[in-house]
C-alpha cells in the first residue's frame, strides 16, 4: 500500500500507521459488500501491520491502588469509585463497565455477560466476591435505569468521566495513568498471585495468547521469584554443611 509507505517516510508512529490501514481495510470491505461501482477489490487486504514497540504499559502497585481508591472516594463525582473498583476488580474495559446493565448480571452462576466486546461478539466474566458485592451496593429500586452505572443526571451511560477522573489520579501521585492501565493491573495482579497466562487470556477475552504475551515478562519475574525460594533454601544447608559435606555439630 503506497499509503503506508508515504506515512512512514512522514515517521508517524507504527501504532497510528496501523489505525489508518485498519480504518481503510474496513471501508473497502464496506464498499465490497454494498457492492459501490469500480470497487471490486479491498488493496489493504495483505498489508502487513508494522511491528509496534511503542505500547504503553504501567502496572499499578497495591499501595498506588490504595491511594486512587481512597482519591476516587473523595471525587464529587459519587460514581467514580464504583466504575474504578469494577474496572480493578474484573479487568474489563471502561466502555464495557459504563455501558453494563442488571439484565446482563447472574447473580446465581455469579457471571457478568458483556453481549458485545471489543472483538464484536459476547464474552463472560466470573464474578469474584468483591465484584458480587460491589454489585449488591449498586442494586437500584425497581423502576429506575436499567444501567449499573448511571449517570445520576440523565440515568443514562457516562460518555465520559474525564475529569473526574483526572482530578482523582492527581490527587493521588498518579499523573498520566489511563483507566485503561486498570485493566493492566488487574492482569499483574493476577500473575503476581501465580495465575497463569492462559488463565489471565481468558478472564480478559483476548482472542488469542499474541495479545497476553505483553505479560509474559511479569510471568517470568514471578517465576523467578519462586525458584529464589529453593535457592534460598539450599544456600542455608549449605551454610549448614561443613567442608566435607557433613552436617556441623549443632
Amino acid at each position: 500500500l503506497a499509503l503506508q509507505q508515504q506515512w512512514i517516510r512522514e515517521r508517524k508512529a507504527p501504532g497510528t500507521i496501523n489505525k489508518y490501514v485498519v480504518l481503510l481495510r474496513y471501508v473497502f470491505n464496506l464498499a465490497i459488500r454494498w457492492e459501490v461501482p469500480g470497487v471490486t477489490v479491498n488493496p489493504t487486504k495483505n498489508v502487513a501491520q508494522l511491528q509496534d514497540n511503542s505500547a504503553r504499559q504501567r502496572f499499578l502497585s497495591a499501595q498506588e491502588a490504595q491511594a486512587l481508591i481512597t482519591a476516587v472516594r473523595c471525587s464529587e463525582n459519587t460514581v467514580l469509585e464504583p466504575i474504578v473498583s469494577m474496572l480493578l476488580i474484573t479487568g474489563a474495559r471502561k466502555r464495557e463497565v459504563l455501558d453494563a446493565r442488571w439484565e446482563h448480571i447472574d447473580w446465581q452462576r455469579r457471571l457478568w455477560t458483556i453481549p458485545k466486546t471489543k472483538a464484536g461478539k459476547a464474552r463472560y466474566v466470573p464474578l469474584s466476591q468483591a465484584a458480587v458485592d460491589l454489585l449488591e451496593s449498586r442494586k437500584q429500586p425497581s423502576g429506575r435505569s436499567g444501567y449499573i452505572f448511571p449517570n445520576p443526571k440523565t440515568d443514562k451511560p457516562f460518555q465520559s468521566v474525564f475529569y473526574s477522573w483526572d482530578r482523582a489520579r492527581q490527587q493521588a501521585g498518579l499523573h498520566g495513568l489511563r483507566m485503561h492501565d486498570l485493566r493492566h493491573s488487574f492482569a499483574s495482579f493476577l500473575i503476581n498471585g501465580g495465575r497463569s497466562l492462559y488463565e489471565v487470556q481468558q478472564l480478559l477475552g483476548h482472542s488469542n495468547s499474541a495479545m497476553t504475551q505483553r505479560y509474559a515478562h511479569l510471568a517470568h519475574e514471578t517465576l523467578l521469584d519462586a525458584t529464589s525460594v529453593a535457592g534460598g533454601l539450599i544456600g542455608r544447608l549449605q551454610t549448614q554443611m561443613g567442608p566435607t559435606g557433613e552436617q556441623g555439630a549443632g
